[in-house]
C-alpha cells in the first residue's frame, strides 16, 4: 500500500500531505453525493463545489496545514448555504462498500452514484482512508509478512501518530 513506505522512500512530507488529501477527498466525496441527491439546483450547487474543491485542492499543494484548515472552514461554510430539499438526515443513504477500486474508480463505479441520486438516495462510498488504516492494523497486528527493524517500527508508530491526528 501506498503507507508502507518508510520516511526515507518517500519522505515524511509527502506522506503528510498525501494523507491530508486522502482524507479531504473522502469527505467531499460525501459532500458531494449529497448535492447530487438533495440540493434544490444540482447543477449550480455542483458549479459551487467544484470551485471550493478547486481552492482545497489549491491548499493541498501549499502544504501548510493551517492554511487547509482555514481553507476547510471557509469552503463547508460556503457549501453549508446551498439550499436543499431535505434536511441531510433525512435523506436515504446507501453505502457503497467492497474493493478498493469501487470506492473511487469511475469505470468500478459506472456512474452508480449519480444514479441513485437521480432517485434521491446520496451513496457514500467506503472512504479510502478506511482501507488504508485496515492495511496498517494488519501491520500493526502482524497479519502480514512485515518484518520491520526498530527504527522501521518506530516510524511506522510516528506515522500512524500523525495520521491519526490530521484525520
Amino acid at each position: 500500500g501506498l503507507f508502507e513506505f518508510g520516511a526515507e522512500e518517500m519522505g515524511s512530507e509527502f506522506v503528510r500531505r498525501v494523507w491530508w488529501g486522502v482524507v479531504t477527498s473522502d469527505i467531499m466525496e460525501d459532500i458531494r453525493s449529497m448535492i447530487l441527491a438533495n440540493a434544490v439546483d444540482p447543477e449550480a450547487s455542483l458549479e459551487i463545489y467544484n470551485r471550493e474543491w478547486n481552492l482545497i485542492i489549491a491548499a493541498l499543494e501549499r502544504g501548510d496545514f493551517s492554511l487547509l484548515e482555514k481553507q476547510c472552514a471557509g469552503s463547508a461554510a460556503k457549501l453549508a448555504r446551498i439550499p436543499m430539499k431535505l434536511r441531510p438526515k433525512e435523506v436515504p443513504i446507501i453505502s457503497l462498500i467492497g474493493e478498493i477500486f469501487v470506492r473511487r474508480d469511475a469505470l468500478s463505479r459506472q456512474y452508480i452514484t449519480e444514479r441513485l441520486a437521480e432517485k434521491g438516495f446520496a451513496t457514500i462510498c467506503s472512504p479510502i482512508a478506511e482501507w488504508i488504516l485496515y492495511t496498517d492494523y494488519l501491520v500493526d497486528k502482524g497479519f502480514v509478512d512485515s518484518r520491520m527493524s526498530k527504527r522501521e517500527r518506530l516510524e511506522f508508530l510516528l506515522k500512524k501518530k500523525f495520521m491519526h491526528r490530521y484525520e
